[in-house]
């Protein structure tokens, strides 16, 4: 029987119980325990998330890893941190002990691209997105269309006004995080490799 590990996206059930439910006649499927998922905008704590993992992969065939969770301790903290390009490599990179201590388990890595909703709710965003979610999503949005096709008088219009709702402080914390959050994963030594 092969053993598989599931570090998931998030702690909701979609991601952390059903797969466990899903019946199978050759797999021995470990996913990481509800406890050490965080909550929401609560991010997981990497380090015991990491010890878990060395312990469990040590003798598995395979790891279905979510680079979320490991890299931001989750989806929606992987909106909200405040990490440095740095410790986000550095968490990264425990892949790599991973594959020394297990040469044999095969990795299916999987990172999703920070999102920019139109709507402001702040929900699962930075608490300024209350306010200004809309604006920031529209500071992108019409840039991006007047490059296919000329905005009309109106769109214009609803452009200036949402770049005058912004807190240019707030847009820059915005974009910086969603720039790591795009970089990261292409800055990896082992792309491609896992």
């Amino acid at each position: 029987m092969k053993k598989v590990i599931l570090l998931p996206l998030d702690e909701r059930p979609c991601n952390a119980l059903y797969p466990s439910l899903l019946p199978t006649t050759d797999l021995a499927l470990v996913v990481a325990p509800r406890y050490l998922l965080g909550h929401k905008k609560t991010p997981a704590d990497i380090a015991p998330l990491q010890a878990w993992l060395l312990k469990e992969c040590h003798q598995a065939d395979f790891l279905v890893l979510s680079f979320d969770m490991l890299i931001y301790g989750g989806l929606v903290p992987s909106r909200l941190h405040a990490l440095s390009e740095t410790t986000l490599l550095e968490r990264a990179s425990f892949v790599e002990t991973l594959k020394k201590d297990n040469p044999n388990l095969r990795i299916f890595a999987f990172e999703l691209l920070m999102r920019c909703p139109f709507y402001s709710l702040s929900d699962e965003e930075p608490d300024y997105y209350a306010r200004e979610g809309s604006s920031i999503f529209k500071s992108g949005y019409y840039p991006d269309k007047a490059k296919e096709t000329p905005l009309t008088q109106a769109e214009q219009e609803d452009y200036r006004k949402a770049l005058g709702n912004i807190n240019h402080g707030d847009l820059n914390d915005y974009l910086s995080r969603r720039d790591k959050n795009l970089h990261v994963p292409l800055q990896r030594s082992f792309a491609g490799d896992v």
